[in-house]
């Protein structure tokens, strides 16, 4: 199927599940899925599908609450399986960045700080 139009999404979302807690469940009326938890994933997002199109679930998440899908979001704590609305906020891409966790091979441990094998100092940066 092909990608449903923000509003039409939103329409889609609001009659097919519910959200409690963070996640999303299939509403009531819908045969066997009745109740159950939708989305998955092992990667970096929780996803799930809307007419067979996938979503990241936090996106429909936020779009379900504030009826409109930003173009950046982010999860406030860095936990991206922490989909309760209150732990999503819209951001610019700036903010977006700001908010990143530090990179798994930092040798400092702290954002903006890095170690220059070349002159075998550690540089400072702020953006």
């Amino acid at each position: 199927m092909k990608k449903l139009s923000e509003k039409q999404l939103l329409k889609e979302v609001k009659e097919k599940y519910e959200y409690r807690d963070g996640s999303l469940y299939w509403r009531e009326g819908n045969g066997r899925k009745s109740g159950k938890l939708i989305g998955g994933g092992k990667g970096l997002y929780k996803v799930c599908a809307v007419n067979t199109v996938p979503y990241y679930q936090h996106r429909l998440i936020f779009l379900y609450h504030h009826g409109y899908m930003p173009k950046y979001l982010d999860h406030i704590n860095n936990d991206r399986y922490d989909n309760r609305i209150e732990n999503l906020r819209a951001v610019s891409a700036r903010e977006n960045q700001h908010n990143r966790s530090i990179n798994k091979n930092s040798k400092s441990g702290v954002k903006g700080l890095s170690w220059r094998t070349q002159t075998g100092k550690w540089v400072a940066q702020v953006r």
